[in-house]
């Protein structure tokens, strides 16, 4: 009896083990209102989990940082960040693919790969602490189209060509191929990477500017040389004073060079090798005299020298190589004291009987330490549309009368506060007025010589001086002759007229005091 009961108890465990590992069975067995209580409390719980993660990853970023979801902007500047959150979950849980993001002016020191963002198209790192860019740091931005890495602490040996590799294909690496603009201004260069750009091909504006190259050496040379599409260079701050052979003739796109702030003495001769170049800045350089011409070029619209310490004189033709120059920037040079009339011309040479002058548009000559303004130097005034003058110490005298009565006016019709600012700074009577005042009243300056004085006021002053001269030479002539013939006479008792009255002398009239006898000797031979 026992064997059967045991024989039953075993049957019944096989039945109910199979019944618990079939979910089948497991199914078939349970309630249909057990099943469904079962599958809410389960959807609920993972429901609540997923609220719950996604709230602290959108935390993570958002509580931290500016999350513009209209404008598509990611803003964690200035959030003493040390770090761009590299983890992907944390991107991957913004509520919008962000275009712009921004990092600047936090604690970064090394930058780790960025995570798959295909919007993005602008990132900045900039005023930060970084000293590392680990390679393929933004292989997974392929859409990224500008890349800020300027003010940081990155130096020749961090910046490596893998830095910007893109994905790996069947036989290289791809190219970062839309990323257009990069800027590393600021850094500890000295010298780039000849393959720094090589996974850069469509770069178009580099700014290297406030790094220490002092010269542009071979590396730097053949890395520049290989962006055939780039047209901004900026080179500003860098100590250069010179630019290697060819240096421009590779790029041959290039629209906009900046090289101010350097130590070039003279314009660069490399700059007639650049093809299409329309915009050159050689502001806060070393010059002191522009007495020749500059390189050649034609398509040239834009030129600025400013800020210039030592400039003192621009000579004859020094911008008559510039045909097409409609921008001249020639201001805050404070010892800029003489600009030539034919500076923006080429000597005439026959057959041609006029000057040829380029399409002048604007022309800043403001704040330097001119006196004078040549009427020839622009062949049309007219023509200008923005003309500055203020903070000269112009001369208000004969030569520049045409200012007054010709450019005044025709410069108010561009500008009606044209000649605001414009002061007499000589001659000493006319200092501190204002040249405004002397066109209101139809004020004719005088001529003034070298020395600053007026000649036609000295004209009373030299006839008074000649009819002095005339009147006063017989007097003291004939007071002269009467003081001789009175200091002659003897002292004699008589009226005072009787001394007026010179006797003549006889031989005996004269002293013997003058006579000596002659020695004479007792012996002759």
């Amino acid at each position: 009896m026992w064997r059967l009961s045991l024989g039953a108890a075993c049957c019944l465990a096989v039945v109910l083990g199979a019944l618990a590992a079939d979910p089948a069975a497991d199914v078939a067995v349970a309630s249909p209102a057990n099943q469904t209580n079962a599958n809410m409390t389960a959807s609920s719980n993972a429901t609540s989990a997923n609220n719950t993660s996604a709230a602290v990853k959108d935390g993570v970023i958002c509580a931290l940082c500016e999350c513009d979801i209209e404008r598509k902007l990611l803003n964690c500047s200035d959030k003493d960040l040390t770090h761009h959150f590299p983890d992907p979950a944390h991107w991957a849980a913004l509520p919008f693919e962000p275009k712009v993001v921004l990092f600047d002016r936090n604690n970064l020191v090394h930058v780790l790969p960025f995570p798959t963002l295909d919007a993005l198209e602008t990132l900045s790192l900039s005023h930060n602490h970084i000293a590392k860019v680990d390679n393929q740091a933004f292989w997974n931005l392929t859409n990224v189209q500008e890349i800020d890495l300027s003010h940081n602490h990155l130096t020749t040996e961090d910046m490596s060509p893998h830095i910007f590799q893109g994905h790996y294909a069947p036989e290289n690496y791809e190219p970062l191929e839309r990323l257009r603009v990069l800027r590393l201004g600021s850094n500890a260069l000295h010298s780039l990477d000849p393959d720094l750009f090589m996974h850069l091909p469509r770069l178009a504006e580099l700014y290297l500017d406030a790094n220490p190259f002092k010269v542009i050496d071979l590396h730097t040379h053949q890395a520049v040389s290989g962006l055939l599409g780039l047209r901004v260079l900026d080179l500003a701050r860098t100590g250069i004073s010179e630019l290697p052979d060819h240096f421009l003739h590779t790029p041959n796109k290039l629209q906009r060079l900046v090289l101010s702030g350097n130590a070039f003495t003279a314009p660069p001769p490399g700059l007639a090798e650049s093809h299409v170049l329309q915009y050159l800045d050689l502001s806060e350089n070393s010059f002191t005299v522009l007495n020749e011409p500059m390189p050649r070029m034609d398509n040239l619209t834009t030129l600025l020298i400013t800020h210039s310490a030592n400039l003192t004189e621009v000579g004859p033709a020094a911008f008559s190589t510039l045909p097409s120059l409609k921008a001249l920037f020639l201001h805050s040079n404070p010892r800029l004291a003489k600009i030539n009339a034919t500076a923006l011309v080429e000597p005439i040479v026959p057959p041609a009987e006029t000057h040829e002058y380029p399409p002048l548009k604007t022309l800043h000559l403001h704040d330097n330490a001119l006196s004078y303004l040549e009427s020839m130097l622009v062949g049309r005034w007219d023509h200008l549309e923005s003309l500055r003058l203020d903070g000269n110490p112009w001369s208000c005298d004969c030569e520049n009368q045409w200012m007054v009565d010709d450019l005044f006016p025709t410069m108010e019709k561009v500008d009606p506060k044209f000649g605001a600012g414009l002061m007499c700074g000589a001659p000493v009577e006319m200092k501190g007025q204002a040249m405004l005042r002397l066109q209101a009243g139809h004020y004719h300056m005088r001529c003034v010589d070298r020395y600053g004085n007026h000649p036609e006021r000295d004209a009373p002053i030299l006839v008074g001086v000649l009819v002095g001269v005339l009147i006063a030479a017989p007097l003291t002539l004939a007071v002269v002759m009467l003081w001789r013939r009175c200091s002659a006479l003897p002292k004699v008792p008589g009226p005072l007229w009787a001394g007026l009255v010179r006797p003549r002398k006889r031989g005996g009239d004269y002293s013997s005091a003058f006579y000596k006898p002659a020695e004479t000797e007792p012996d002759f031979i």
